[in-house]
């Protein structure tokens, strides 16, 4: 039950973000992170974190994901970001991994799981 609701709580993030034009999505590789629809790298320079979500579940399914809006500095794209923490094990950049960690920490007040929010 208690991944049902993980998951649950996951479609109802990414659904609100995408009713809110987050139309675009990405995925971390190594220095860049990527947007899938155009296959195309995009540096750490060239992208903000509007937003920062957290799903927090201890079973070992689901596990803890954060979900990131983002928005690429030079065009008018807004997309996707769900990472795991273990993504950030994996061969990732410094220079990425300090762009989520430093939005991590800026964020901390705030991130919380997200239907908490909105009761």
């Amino acid at each position: 039950m208690k991944n049902e609701v993980c998951q649950n709580e996951l479609i109802d993030m990414i659904i609100d973000l995408q009713e809110r034009g987050f139309d675009h999505d990405f995925v971390i590789n190594h220095e860049y992170i990527c947007c899938l629809q155009y296959n195309a790298m995009i540096s750490p320079e060239d992208f903000d974190i509007l937003e920062t979500h957290a799903c927090v579940n201890n079973q070992h399914v689901c596990g803890d994901y954060i979900l990131y809006g983002i928005r690429l500095k030079n065009h008018d794209i807004k997309g996707i970001l769900l990472s795991s923490h273990k993504s950030y094990n994996n061969d990732l950049s410094f220079p990425l991994w300090q762009k989520f960690e430093n939005e991590i920490v800026k964020s901390t007040h705030k991130l919380q799981p997200f239907m908490q929010r909105a009761s």
